[in-house]
């Protein structure tokens, strides 16, 4: 995941609405799942909720660059 998050960020240099932020310990639906099924497809069927830390951080960037 590291060297991914390295490529975006240096294709997204120089365009002032892009933001890349990592959230360690939560799976690419932005929930924490530890259970049997990480990393499987049947990890769709257990719920969760996303991330406090992802919801705030998607607000913040809305209101900062949405007019």
């Amino acid at each position: 995941m590291e060297k991914d998050f390295a490529m975006y960020d240096e294709l997204l240099k120089g365009h002032e609405k892009a933001t890349l932020i990592s959230y360690p310990g939560l799976n690419h639906l932005f929930i924490h799942y530890d259970g049997e099924d990480k990393g499987t497809v049947a990890e769709y069927h257990h719920p969760g909720v996303v991330d406090e830390n992802v919801l705030n951080d998607v607000v913040n960037w809305l209101l900062k660059h949405v007019q």
